[in-house]
């Protein structure tokens, strides 16, 4: 179990979770890790390199400084990565701002500085509690998950590494948009690890079984909702269409979103558009 922090500093609420609160059925197979610093990919795969040198390791659990989960979380999530039959589970958080928008998302197969678009808290609710892109408008498209709070079997996280030569990694870059000014995009380490998740084909899950708060000016609660129905910036693009279905078709009137031949392909989204 890897806690994250940028300081050696977290949430005293965090710790506790932490350490005494995450497991009533896996306490004696736990061994923790904690690393710190200010780069935060380093940080990260600083605390993988522990798991991976440690003989006998099966499972890699991470928590950040500033999530605070419900007790028993990880129970949850590997309860809900098994029935999944998951390699991955990552819990929904939101993203600490007004607009209910989280950092879970769908992939823009054309444009790693894009996503196709965020789930919003709202939309959350309308999804089965732990899904994947298959539960959405865009079934074809990666499911982008977060790191805040997540589980994964160390022999996908080996493959990663070792066949795939992966790691955590931030991408940025400088854009000249058309009215010539110039922004600054990123490609954050969780939506690049989940991209790789999806090239060496493990199953990627996310979860809002796990209840949480993210803790910011305000703590940011997971099983609440807010903000804007679906995520803006993109959904405009698609008609103000949202990312989730807005009724539950049923076997017989299929989704005709879900063809097998379907991928989103955002053509009209602007590099400098993107987040």
């Amino acid at each position: 179990m890897g806690l994250a922090t940028y300081n050696g500093q977290a949430e005293s609420q965090t710790c506790w979770m932490f350490f005494n609160c995450a497991t009533r059925k896996l306490q004696s197979r736990l061994m923790f890790g904690n690393h710190n610093g200010s780069l935060l990919a380093l940080t990260f795969n600083s605390l993988l390199c522990a798991a991976l040198n440690t003989p006998g390791v099966e499972d890699f659990v991470m928590l950040h400084a500033d999530i605070i989960p419900e007790e028993g979380w990880l129970d949850i999530l590997w309860e809900e990565r098994e029935k999944a039959g998951a390699d991955v589970i990552s819990a929904v958080a939101p993203i600490k701002d007004m607009r209910g928008l989280t950092s879970t998302a769908l992939d823009d197969p054309k444009d790693t500085f894009n996503v196709l678009g965020r789930l919003t808290t709202k939309e959350i609710k309308r999804l089965p509690e732990t899904f994947t892109q298959a539960h959405t408008r865009f079934p074809r498209n990666s499911l982008l998950i977060n790191t805040g709070c997540w589980l994964a079997k160390m022999s996908t996280l080996r493959k990663w590494v070792g066949e795939f030569k992966g790691c955590f990694t931030i991408r940025d870059r400088i854009v000249k948009r058309p009215d010539g000014k110039f922004v600054a995009q990123v490609a954050p380490e969780d939506w690049n690890f989940s991209r790789d998740l999806a090239r060496i084909g493990a199953k990627v899950v996310a979860t809002s079984a796990v209840k949480l708060r993210h803790v910011g000016r305000f703590e940011y609660q997971s099983w609440e909702t807010w903000g804007q129905e679906f995520d803006q910036v993109y959904g405009q693009k698609f008609g103000n269409k949202s990312l989730v279905e807005e009724i539950d078709n049923g076997p017989d009137n299929p989704n005709p979103y879900r063809g097998p031949g379907f991928v989103a392909t955002p053509g009209a989204v602007s590099a400098h558009e993107g987040p």
